[in-house]
């Protein structure tokens, strides 16, 4: 398995945290736009989520070498995004319009390397949510 390299992730979240509320956003709508279950999960004002989100993927990155540590925050993240109606098939669209926005926001600077970075810090993530109870409830 590749390990990725936190100082290239975090390196990369400094060059997008000074618009980071506007990539979940775009990041957000592409997933909306390839799933209408997603755009009606959508509040009309998604100004609050945006800026949750980002904060959350902050978080990660800030605490990516502490994996304990963020199973147990996921398990209750992924608890009230089940609450909110997100059904676990939705995860990997909504890892994959992330990374979509990143690669556009990052440019000529989103590498293969960087890519697959940050691809499998988010794979983590998204696999302690589908094991948290909740989703497995959920998916059941």
């Amino acid at each position: 398995m590749h390990t990725p390299d936190l100082h290239r992730i975090r390196a990369s979240f400094a060059w997008f945290s000074p618009c980071g509320p506007a990539l979940i956003a775009q990041a957000v709508r592409l997933a909306a736009d390839r799933d209408d279950d997603i755009r009606s999960l959508l509040p009309e004002n998604q100004e609050h989520l945006n800026t949750l989100l980002f904060r959350t993927l902050g978080h990660i990155v800030k605490h990516a070498d502490n994996f304990a540590l963020l199973e147990a925050q996921m398990a209750t993240v992924a608890s009230r995004a089940a609450k909110a109606g997100v059904r676990p098939k939705q995860l990997p669209l909504m890892r994959d319009s992330l990374l979509a926005a990143l690669g556009a926001l990052a440019g000529e600077q989103w590498t293969p390397a960087l890519a697959r970075d940050w691809e499998t810090l988010l794979d983590a993530i998204m696999g302690t949510m589908l094991a948290a109870p909740s989703v497995t409830r959920q998916a059941a």
